[in-house]
């Protein structure tokens, strides 16, 4: 493909030729087409059954459930990286930001603990709840936010040669899907989703879900799981043999 990215074949592969999973590629491009599908049928009218997706409901606790396991794992990952900065501060925010993202999703508890709102997010929060996402002017930019990481979770798909930051691709394809379904649909005037848009917002829960748990198994490695290089087939000088012939002597 073009030379800013790599090609997403049918084998994965890391640069210490310990992963290789053949036919991936094509396993992942299905997954791809069956959850864009799925989060396309997400942008029809309200389809999802009430009770679903209804507060403290089971879509929103398995949402809260995938942003609260990945936010523990990004964790684990920054733990396992001590030795490299940047990429230990990368994992340690992206666990900060699934650690917000599962207690705004469950209210920080509010329900479950039968907490009483503060009187300072009382005046604009249209749910009456102790959270941030449901204050006037403030719904919109969540909205922006889980787009903006989405297209974030495409393009390490496509910039980085490892296969944990290609593993949550399926599934950020799916919630962008149902977005661009909905601009379609508000351009045609149909019916809202606002049902249907807590069970994308699962779809995208669990590719962060996915990818965290590819960083934990890739950082066994001690730092590899965040290296952006390319892999070791794709690096001429690296392999064995020419080594073996640009030695001197």
């Amino acid at each position: 493909m073009g030379t800013g990215g790599h090609d997403l074949r049918d084998s994965d592969s890391d640069s210490d030729g310990d992963v290789a999973v053949i036919g991936s590629g094509r396993a992942r491009w299905a997954a791809t087409l069956g959850v864009g599908a799925v989060g396309l049928a997400l942008a029809a009218p309200e389809w999802v059954p009430r009770m679903w997706s209804r507060e403290d409901g089971p879509i929103e606790y398995a949402t809260f459930a995938c942003f609260a396991v990945g936010s523990i794992l990004a964790f684990v990952t920054a733990a396992r990286l001590r030795p490299a900065r940047p990429h230990v501060l990368a994992a340690a925010a992206l666990g900060l930001v699934l650690l917000v993202a599962a207690g705004e999703e469950i209210s920080w508890g509010q329900r479950l603990l039968d907490l009483e709102t503060p009187d300072a997010l009382v005046d604009g929060n249209r749910q009456d709840e102790l959270n941030l996402h449901n204050i006037d002017g403030l719904q919109h930019k969540a909205v922006i936010a889980q787009l903006g990481v989405a297209v974030a979770g495409l393009v390490l798909a496509w910039r980085v040669a490892r296969p944990w930051a290609r593993a949550g691709l399926p599934f950020f394809a799916g919630y962008l899907a149902y977005r661009a379904g909905r601009g379609i649909a508000a351009l045609a005037g149909w019916g809202l989703a606002d049902r249907n848009s807590e069970a994308a917002e699962l779809v995208l829960a669990f590719g962060l879900l996915v990818l965290t748990i590819g960083l934990v198994a890739d950082g066994r490695h001690g730092g590899a799981a965040l290296r952006t290089d390319r892999p070791s087939h794709l690096r001429p000088l690296d392999h064995p043999r020419l080594r073996q012939r640009l030695r001197p002597g």
